[in-house]
């Protein structure tokens, strides 16, 4: 059980990183 929720977890941080640098770039185009 601690496996899949750490699996999760991992799944969710990977997925806000993405998630952030997608709204930098956007950002950044906007800026430039």
């Amino acid at each position: 059980m601690p496996a899949v929720a750490f699996k999760r977890a991992y799944l969710l941080d990977c997925y806000f990183l993405v998630y952030i640098a997608a709204i930098a770039t956007s950002l950044v185009n906007k800026g430039l």
